[in-house]
């Protein structure tokens, strides 16, 4: 923001007592009415001799905008308000005469304004230039659908014709606020683009050179949006990313640029599933970029960029990563901004001329092994997954489902008439060297969760890993566990089969404790909020498959690592004896 502009907005207290929501509409609205005579009249004209009331404002903003409800600020009557309403105006309207500013500094102030608003958000320009600039240079017609698509709009070229279709009241004023503002040509169409949108053409929907846009971030679509009459969704998704891609391939004759959650491209729910399979094996699909995280000031949600191609003939993917610090500018704890995007453009556009630690092809038999996640991570060899390979290419290797069962637990209640007793162990049950002890949550069961119950019973070796919150950390199961213990549902249970001569639970125990072993148990873990890792990517592990002398040395690692625990535990109570005796004897 100018700083001239930002002195203004600051000593104009008295005006943001209205409340800040309103407060911004009102600098919306008196931006506009300055910036509309300022063009329109000569800088020898451009004064106030005349006092300007809130329903003045509101009238010449609702014609210049074209709006077609008053100005919310200027519902009540506010005469108390008017001096420091006149006041403002006064000091931008010597600002604009004496050109310290213009409107782009009055349009770059009102998305600061919009971006600190707990209520609205902006779509951050370096995001904006990112997926502009991947659209390339010779679009003549774009569509930026949904809420904010005008801050892509406003960063294409002049000749570019746009278009924007959003159902919020807000987000239309904020747009009609900006092309007024930068005297920019923008078509701005105020509907639900999912559930009616508005561009038909011929009988259908219109196709433009190429869709940009954000879609709400994790959102799930209100109401089943059934009978559509364009045929744009023939999965039945639970979230809408699914919905809002297909509606912008509905609308694209070419690429289409989307900005998706990063939980989008790990889902593999039914409606999820078919979508990925679909654009992929008709190749629809060009690229995945991963985002640092915290590039949003509305969420904490991190984002990727996904870039689709009607027009597409290759079967390979591109999955890169500009999540690291090359790319990250730190503007706070937990705000972050992009930085080098030109680099990442040429990058993307040049994968060859760089490391596969930043950017890979993947082919659609690779990603269907996968269950279609589109996760850059899951393609991508970083330094760790280099070194990883190298120490599993000294070993034969198998998967990990080749040596063990995996059984995972599901929930038991506490049932109070119930009659069968269990002893269920969690993550507070794993010590530091990860052996289950302590005491576990006693439960009593009913008949038909005993039944449940017999099916996920531990035993002696078996190994546990950590499934949910706290992937990377593994258990085992000593030879006193004791009758009817059961791990909950925060651990799945390998159990190494019966007949397997190429590990040991102490080894695979050991390993997976291993940094080896922890790394790749984390690296296949998906999630936000919380981590988890499922079942499938667990199975599917690559671990070397041990011979005999290799797992003795493994069991005799595991013993020593007992061996010393316990003499940390004799040691901790010798301590806390010295000072129970030294306080004794203080007393005597």
């Amino acid at each position: 923001m100018h700083p001239s502009i930002k002195q203004v907005i600051d000593y104009s207290s008295e005006l943001s007592l209205i409340g800040h929501e309103e407060f911004i509409e009102l600098v919306c609205a008196c931006f506009v009415y300055l910036h509309t005579f300022n063009q329109s009249n000569s800088p020898q004209t451009f004064q106030f001799n005349k006092k300007l009331t809130f329903n003045e404002l509101n009238s010449s903003v609702k014609i210049t905008l074209h709006l077609s409800t008053p100005l919310k600020v200027c519902l009540k009557n506010r005469p108390e308000l008017e001096n420091a309403l006149n006041e403002f105006i006064a000091k931008i309207a010597r600002l604009l005469q004496s050109k310290v500013i213009n409107g782009k500094d009055l349009n770059t102030a009102i998305k600061v304004l919009y971006g600190k608003s707990s209520h609205h958000y902006v779509i951050p320009n370096e995001l904006c230039q990112l997926g502009v600039d991947l659209l390339g240079s010779s679009i003549q017609q774009v569509y930026c659908p949904f809420e904010k698509g005008c801050d892509f709009a406003l960063f294409f070229p002049e000749q570019t014709k746009v278009v924007t279709e959003t159902n919020s009241k807000d987000d239309v004023f904020y747009a009609k606020v900006q092309i007024v503002l930068l005297n920019k040509s923008l078509q701005i169409i105020e509907t639900d683009p999912i559930k009616s949108p508005s561009l038909i053409v011929d009988g259908g929907l219109r196709k433009f050179d190429a869709v940009i846009g954000m879609p709400p971030l994790g959102s799930r679509i209100k109401g089943k949006v059934d009978g559509d009459i364009w045929c744009r969704f023939p999965e039945d998704a639970f979230f809408g990313e699914v919905y809002y891609l297909r509606h912008m391939l509905a609308q694209s004759k070419g690429r289409v640029i989307c900005f998706v959650s990063n939980a989008f491209l790990y889902r593999t729910a039914a409606g999820e599933y078919r979508f990925k399979q679909d654009i992929i094996e008709n190749e629809i699909l060009e690229g995945v970029i991963a985002l640092p995280n915290g590039l949003l000031s509305h969420t904490s949600l991190d984002i990727s960029l996904v870039v689709l191609d009607t027009r597409k003939t290759s079967l390979n993917v591109k999955f890169m990563d500009a999540s690291s610090e090359a790319f990250t500018y730190k503007l706070s704890k937990t705000r972050n901004q992009l930085s080098n995007v030109k680099q990442l453009l040429d990058i993307y556009y040049n994968p060859y001329n760089y490391d596969d630690d930043l950017i890979v092809y993947s082919s659609m038999y690779e990603i269907a092994d996968t269950d279609y996640n589109l996760s850059p991570a899951r393609y991508l060899k970083s330094k760790d997954d280099r070194k990883l390979d190298e120490f599993l290419s000294g070993f034969k290797t198998t998967t990990l489902s080749e040596l063990v069962d995996i059984i995972r637990p599901q929930a038991l209640q506490h049932n109070e008439e119930g009659n069968e007793a269990a002893n269920e162990y969690g993550l507070n049950n794993l010590n530091d060297i990860g052996l289950l002890a302590g005491s576990p949550r006693q439960l009593t069961l009913n008949s038909r969760q005993s039944k449940r119950a017999i099916k996920q019973l531990i035993l002696p070796n078996d190994v546990l890993v950590v499934c949910r919150g706290a992937v990377g950390r593994v258990g085992f199961v000593p030879d006193k566990i004791g009758d009817n213990a059961l791990a909950n549902q925060a651990f799945a249970i390998l159990r190494v089969k019966p007949l397997c001569r190429r590990m040991s639970p102490k080894a695979l125990f050991q390993y997976l404790s291993s940094d080896y072993g922890k790394y790749q148990l984390s690296s296949l873990a998906t999630g936000t909020t919380s981590l988890m890792l499922s079942s499938k990517d667990l199975s599917t592990m690559i671990v070397p498959a041990l011979n005999k002398a290799q797992q003795e040395v493994m069991a005799n690692a595991h013993q020593q690592a007992i061996d010393k625990q316990n003499a940390i535990e004799i040691l901790q109570k010798e301590l806390m004896g010295l000072r129970t005796q030294a306080i004794q004897e203080i007393l005597i």
